[in-house]
């Protein structure tokens, strides 16, 4: 169910004090991270915000192939 791995890259992204790099098709910023403790700050957009503010450099690439979508 990924509990676990997004337990840990909530930890690793909270550690990162230069750079935070992400690429993917589809993303959900609201997604929770950690979803038992209720944290609100667990969610990825608010974590990313906080980085940022840090000083740490985030930068988001998202691919739109959304015409290649049904051709395998």
């Amino acid at each position: 169910d990924g509990k676990d791995y997004f337990a840990d890259l909530l930890l690793v992204l909270r550690a990162a004090e230069e750079e935070i790099l992400i690429t993917d098709w589809s993303m959900s910023p609201e997604i929770f991270l950690e979803r038992e403790t209720g944290d609100p700050d667990a969610r990825l957009d608010r974590c990313l915000i906080e980085r940022a503010k840090a000083g740490v450099k985030v930068v988001s690439m998202m691919s739109f192939l959304s015409n290649w979508i049904g051709h395998a």
